[in-house]
């Protein structure tokens, strides 16, 4: 894919956000309560769900 200011934002941000998931999900193992666990979980979820968005913009900018 060319380089673009756009695609370079997007790159940083899917890195920061897929970085976070994993942090995130490593921590639910080390959670206290089930509560805990629990927001972990969803939080991993919606980060990779905004991971999954950038990639969709990343796929409609090539079109």
């Amino acid at each position: 894919m060319p380089y673009s200011d756009k695609v370079s934002v997007i790159r940083k941000q899917i890195f920061r956000f897929s970085s976070s998931t994993a942090a995130n999900y490593r921590a639910m193992f080390r959670a206290r309560s089930n509560n805990e666990k629990f927001a972990k979980i969803c939080i991993v979820l919606e980060e990779a769900d905004e991971t999954l968005f950038r990639l969709e913009v990343i796929r409609e900018l090539k079109k």
